[in-house]
């Protein structure tokens, strides 16, 4: 397995695991990086089960890629893609449903929750 094989598995994992997400991905030859843009912004901003699931995949890609590097970051940064190798959007992100919107009854809530993590398919939202 590549190194590209390697991160593009644990893209469709991380977002099959998180479907309000989209993951951009792009490696540049010359510096043997991996970025890995991780968007909205917002959930790559504090601790939480993503960046913790982002910090289990560094630590295996250094195992296994110990002479290349990997990095993680969201849109908004100093860090812009120019050449897109590899993208996955969660059905989520792709059908413009956010975290936080709660439907029940037929009436759709909004509300404000600081961490939401749908937890393998089964679409049970925590907070």
């Amino acid at each position: 397995m590549t190194s590209q094989q390697f991160i593009k598995g644990q893209i469709d994992s991380m977002v099959s695991k998180f479907p309000f997400i989209k993951c951009r991905y792009q490696f540049d030859e010359l510096e043997d990086t991996h970025y890995v843009e991780v968007i909205p912004k917002g959930y790559t901003e504090k601790a939480n089960s993503i960046t913790e699931l982002q910090n289990e995949i560094i630590l295996n890609f250094i195992d296994k890629f110990p002479d290349q590097l990997l990095a993680f970051f969201s849109d908004g940064g100093l860090i812009e893609l120019d050449e897109i190798h590899y993208e996955k959007a969660g059905l989520c992100y792709q059908k413009g449903i956010a975290p936080g919107v709660i439907i029940s009854n037929s009436e759709v809530e909004l509300t404000e929750m600081e961490e939401t993590v749908v937890e393998d398919g089964n679409w049970v939202l925590a907070a």
